[in-house]
């Protein structure tokens, strides 16, 4: 890889570090909310939270394909999530468009804030593992043996 392109991933990972740190905060956030579920639903939270610090930490050290890779599917995982329980969400009277009620607003409000912040980790993810592709082909063609 060349310099430049070091250091755009590096910048890139350090980028998608702050995000992921963001959403282990607005976990830890939800999990420690008296208006967020019960204990299992917490301990949830709490456990998601826990799962991102190795991804946030390798991203912002080391961003290296294997990383970009986790981070592409855990967080496609979560964007997946987000939109199911949004959907399933938008048919109950205490959906946003209808609510009266800080805590049910409160939560909405943190579900598009996940959203967001998943799809802009898959955006990132996808931007650093599709321009390396070329690349690692090129590396293959040159290290292959003659024959």
């Amino acid at each position: 890889m060349s310099a430049g392109r070091d250091d755009g991933v590096r910048a890139l990972g350090r980028t998608a570090a702050v995000v992921g740190a963001l959403c282990v905060a607005v976990h830890m956030a939800t999990a420690t909310s008296a208006g967020h579920g019960g204990p299992a639903e917490r301990a949830v939270f709490a456990a998601m939270a826990v799962a991102c610090l190795p991804c946030v930490r390798a991203l912002w050290r080391r961003p290296g394909r294997g990383v970009w890779r986790a981070t592409a599917v855990m967080y496609g995982g979560m964007l997946f999530l987000h939109l199911l329980l949004l959907s399933a969400a938008s048919g109950r009277p205490e959906h946003l468009a209808g609510a009266h009620h800080p805590v049910s607003a409160a939560a909405e409000l943190g579900m598009w804030g996940g959203l967001l912040l998943a799809a802009l980790q898959v955006a990132l993810a996808g931007t650093v593992l599709a321009g390396a592709r070329p690349r690692e082909q090129q590396v293959d063609r040159v290290a292959a043996p003659a024959g």
